[in-house]
Parts: structure tokens; sequence; C-alpha cells
């Protein structure tokens, strides 16, 4: 049975927590959560649904691969938003024919936030 859905930033951190550890279940609930609320503020921003949907998605698989990146101290939502909203400006970008700069990962942090020993 899935978890309920969240409604609290603490529920939020704690979902991301068992997600970490392995729960598909709360990441579903998270997904289920934010999806169709990502999917109509993109859509609202101008992307076609067929667009929207695809950057919910990927939205979703960088965060999964990246979770363990999330700062709990902030709003989830802030977090996904902005993962969403750079993939869109990559979505646009790539249509408009102008070349990508690179692969950046809109989840994974910034030169600035890496950890110069991590790597």
């Amino acid at each position: 049975m899935a978890p309920a859905l969240a409604a609290t930033a603490a529920d939020h951190a704690a979902l991301v927590r068992s997600a970490l550890q392995g729960d598909e279940d709360s990441f579903a609930a998270l997904v289920q959560e934010f999806a169709p609320r990502l999917l109509r503020f993109l859509a609202a921003g101008g992307l076609g649904h067929a667009d929207a949907e695809d950057v919910v998605q990927e939205t979703f698989i960088r965060a999964h691969r990246h979770l363990a990146r999330y700062d709990a101290r902030y709003a989830l939502s802030t977090w996904l938003y902005t993962i969403a909203l750079r993939l869109a400006a990559n979505r646009r970008r790539d249509a408009s024919g102008h070349a990508p700069l690179g692969d950046h990962d809109p989840a994974a942090p910034t030169e600035r936030e890496r950890d110069p020993l991590a790597d």
C-alpha cells in the first residue's frame, strides 16, 4: 500500500529519507503529489502538453538519480521546480536550433556547490 500523499515539508523529508533507503513507494508518493503540479506549471509556462509530460518524467528521473543531493533545509518543491525549469529551458533551446553548451545535469550541483574533494 502506497503512503498517503504528503502535505508538509516534514512529510516530504520523511518520504525522501524513506526513498533513499530503497522504499520505491515513498518516491512514488512524491511523484503522485508533485507530477500534476509540475505538469500544470510547465503547460502554463507555454510548454506543449507532450513536451511538458516529457519534462516532468525527466525531472523525476533526475530527482531519483540525485535524491541524496536534496537538501531538506529547503522545500522539495523548490528543488523539483528548479530541475523542471532547467530541463524545460534546455528543451526550448534545443527546439529553437541553438546548439547546447554541454550535457549539464540540472540536478547536479554547480561548480560552486560541488565539493572539490568528492571527485
